[in-house]
């Protein structure tokens, strides 16, 4: 969809651990030590990206979900949860 520059696409795929699909899925490990030393420099260097990977890893969310949440959120709107009590 080209929604970020190439620069910034080139760099993803060089920093951030990730994983290549043939057309055979086949399991490639990616070490804690390899999250940790990505997360980190993503804190360091580049905050919007470190909140969107934190998002995925800790969530459990999809790149797009992720982006819809930071895309979407606004710290004045009061969201209701029925049934746990929390809310308005």
């Amino acid at each position: 969809m080209r929604k970020i520059p190439s620069e910034t696409y080139g760099w993803l795929i060089e920093v951030v651990p990730s994983r290549s699909y043939r057309l055979d899925v086949r399991h490639y490990p990616i070490s804690l030590e390899d999250i940790e030393r990505a997360l980190s420099y993503l804190r360091e260097n580049y905050e919007l990206y470190y909140l969107v990977y934190r998002l995925m890893f800790e969530g459990g969310l999809r790149l797009s979900h992720a982006l819809y949440i930071v895309e979407s959120y606004n710290p004045r709107e009061l969201v209701e949860i029925p049934g746990v009590g929390l809310g308005p």
